[in-house]
């Protein structure tokens, strides 16, 4: 799935060539030293992205390939680990069934050594989260992910069983995206036998799954339709369930000659001289990078788009990711991804329409018209009580509709307005009767001294936080979000808090306090 170029093509192309003045500008003006050849970044338009995330460590991308250099510079420090696992003391701490899993898992080997079997799985990993701006080799997509490495592939191939027990593993152990740079030819019966099971898998667990359309011959032949000749397992659930990606011609927005296209193939990444990293036993440069060509390299683009919108909106799911990405596409046969679309999708303000039924009792569903909801806005009832709603009580179908179910608790009867983000839908519909009162949950505190009873607990914003009984418990009074942090002491009679995290929503455990 892969072209590299010949020794001398790349020490002329890193160190020789010099480009036109203003030939292309590096987004950020970054300190990376080859960005300036990364001109698949500007064609994106990545640097409007990255004004509002360069991607959170917090997100997780698995590449399942041949392995990943660790100890790459550009790498080390946004490789994934496993923080449930002690490292080589020969015991599966944390219970997923591997033992050692520390840096991920090699399924050809059924081990945790982690050394690569080529420098195709590198490159991929570069592509997607080489650390960006710090004056060495280049920057990827989304540079503050984290990248888990799953060795699925050895130097001829990739077995069937690897592919699919490492996309569980990714599953099951927290990556929010899977790039698959990798696949094999077959017809729709064998496509539906082999990876649907563990594809839909990882879907129904939030996961989303990239993966390269595939090649017809980089070397001069000619990319197939996939609609006639599908490849596995992009095409796998008919490709519902993933992002799979074409490649397009350097600076072009059409396709390039050797890449599959069509039927399964949403969308179209930059994939011919992409610099990127490489592990230096499988570099013949006295740098440890290379330049390839194959859908094999655009596809990490996307996963790495992908990412940054994870980072962008937690919440988000993955079918509304692979959505935002796909009405990304520039318009035309190529469909070529173009960044600057995704925020601009992701900030518009939803539309609120109607609401279904107009009198509704506490417990019931609702069903909201709308356009442009997605997951992770935040969705308030107002009216004679007022109540934000928990995640479990907006119910994403799609961007034109969402369901919210009315609480059982703390809501009066009356009109109420749905807001969404402070756009409302004024008088949506009828509480017919009231939701009853629920007892204020109890909870505690690391360390309060002098507490007495009948005192208000307030925050440095002077927001009343806590109630204090004759048992010196204390009745939470707000939400969550607003009793995220607390900082002591404060003054007059409000007590000294000591600093602490967060605290459990609906922690129902009550101390007395001597």
């Amino acid at each position: 799935m892969k072209k590299t170029l010949s020794i001398l093509l790349l020490l002329i192309f890193l160190f020789s060539y010099s480009l036109p003045a203003n030939a292309y500008v590096a987004p950020d003006y970054l300190s990376d030293y080859f960005v300036k050849y990364q001109k698949y970044l500007n064609e994106i338009g990545i640097g409007y992205t990255w004004d509002s995330t360069k991607g959170s460590p917090n997100v997780v991308v698995a590449v399942i390939d041949d392995g990943v250099y660790l100890n790459h510079p550009d790498l080390k420090d946004n490789i994934w680990y496993n923080k449930k696992e002690i490292n080589g003391n020969g015991i599966d701490d944390d219970g997923n069934g591997y033992s050692d899993d520390y840096y991920g898992w090699n399924f050809i080997d059924n081990s945790p050594e982690m050394t690569v079997k080529g420098k195709h799985g590198t490159m991929v990993a570069g592509i997607i989260g080489a650390r960006g701006d710090n004056s060495i080799g280049i920057a990827g997509i989304a540079w503050n992910v984290k990248l888990m490495p799953l060795i699925a592939c050895n130097s001829t191939s990739c077995p069937e069983d690897a592919i699919k027990n490492a996309i569980r593993y990714a599953a099951n152990n927290g990556a929010d995206v899977v790039n698959l740079s990798l696949g094999k030819n077959g017809t729709y019966s064998y496509l539906y036998e082999p990876f649907n099971e563990v594809i839909n898998y990882a879907y129904q667990k939030g996961v989303v799954i990239v993966a390269a359309a595939g090649n017809g011959d980089v070397e001069g032949g000619f990319g197939k339709d996939l609609g006639k000749f599908p490849v596995s397992p992009v095409c796998n659930e008919t490709g519902d369930q993933i992002s799979g990606v074409s490649a397009t011609a350097e600076g072009e927005e059409y396709l390039t000659s050797w890449s599959n296209y069509g039927g399964c193939a949403q969308i179209s990444a930059p994939g011919e001289n992409i610099i990127t990293t490489a592990p230096p036993n499988y570099s013949n440069f006295d740098v440890e990078y290379d330049i390839g060509d194959g859908t094999s390299f655009s596809a990490p683009i996307i996963s790495g788009v992908a990412a940054l919108i994870r980072s962008y909106n937690r919440l988000i799911s993955n079918a509304e990711v692979i959505k935002t990405i796909n009405a990304a596409g520039k318009p035309g046969y190529s469909q070529k991804i173009d960044t600057r679309a995704i925020l601009d999708s992701l900030n518009r303000s939803v539309d609120l329409l109607s609401v279904n039924p107009s009198i509704a009792k506490p417990g019931e569903e609702l069903t909201v018209q709308s356009s442009n909801f997605h997951s992770g806005r935040t969705v308030k009832l107002i009216g004679p009580s007022t109540v934000t709603l928990t995640n479990k009580d907006v119910i994403y179908v799609s961007g034109d509709v969402f369901r919210i179910k009315v609480p059982t608790t703390n809501l009066k009867a009356g009109k109420y307005t749905i807001d969404v983000d402070g756009v409302k839908l004024y008088n949506a519909f009828q509480l017919s009767q009231s939701a009853p009162q629920s007892q204020q949950p109890l909870i505690t505190v690391d360390n309060i001294l002098g507490l007495r009873s009948g005192w208000l607990i307030k925050n440095k914003e002077f927001v009343e936080v806590f109630s204090v009984d004759e048992n010196l418990c204390l009745h939470w009074i707000i939400n969550e979000k607003a009793a995220e942090r607390f900082y002591g002491p404060t003054w007059n009679h409000y007590g000294v808090i000591k600093e602490f995290d967060s605290i459990p929503h609906g922690y129902k455990f009550c101390e007395k306090i001597e």
